[in-house]
């Protein structure tokens, strides 16, 4: 088979639009891949613009939410503001991202938001996509991967850190927390945020 340079870019070009990594379009031609009923989540919104009020205490922005529980460890002390916005309204553009596999890691995910030009979102702003728009965590499990958490380790050999989820739980929408280490559920949706 004769293959120029140019079929070599334009096959380039599109793994990366799709945001597949060269390893998973090897593994998916050479038949490796499980076919899973790859549901194609048709996702409501392609870009979220949403007001972001730093200046609200974690428990304010939670109760803006008007979530039917909360994780304990969601705490002003657990999840402080770092950045230089504190006390400040910021508008903010986000996107639900969705890599269409099954058992993606955190890292990879957030890997695959940087190269669309995203950083993953912190729980200020999960919080602030749960109030405006409770319908979509009605419809997805949405998880932010720049808020992560280590709570006390119960074993030294356990790596144990943990990131806000907009979840539902028996018809109820609840602020959890989520393993940030192994992989992620086909099913899961990532958000993140224009840099």
């Amino acid at each position: 088979m004769k293959v120029q340079i140019s079929d070599i870019q334009l096959l380039l070009a599109a793994i990366e639009s799709k945001g597949m990594l060269i390893s998973e379009v090897i593994d998916l031609i050479n038949g490796g891949v499980k076919q899973q009923k790859r549901n194609k989540l048709s996702l409501p919104i392609n870009k979220i613009k949403l007001i972001v009020d730093y200046s609200k205490t974690i428990d304010q922005a939670i109760d803006d939410g008007s979530y039917a529980d909360i994780h304990f460890d969601i705490t002003a002390e657990n999840f402080p503001i770092l950045n230089d916005v504190d006390g400040l309204p910021v508008a903010i553009c986000g996107k639900l991202f969705h890599f269409n596999r099954d058992d993606i890691s955190s890292e990879d995910a957030i890997k695959r938001m940087g190269r669309a030009g995203y950083r993953p979102a912190k729980i200020r702003e999960l919080l602030a996509l749960g109030a405006a728009h409770p319908e979509l965590q009605m419809k997805f499990l949405i998880v932010a991967l720049g808020s992560v958490f280590s709570p006390p380790k119960q074993s030294p050999s356990v790596d144990l850190r943990v990131v806000p989820a907009l979840e539902v739980v028996s018809g109820r929408r609840k602020i959890g927390l989520l393993n940030f280490v192994g992989g992620w559920n086909i099913k899961v949706l990532f958000f993140g945020i224009l840099k």
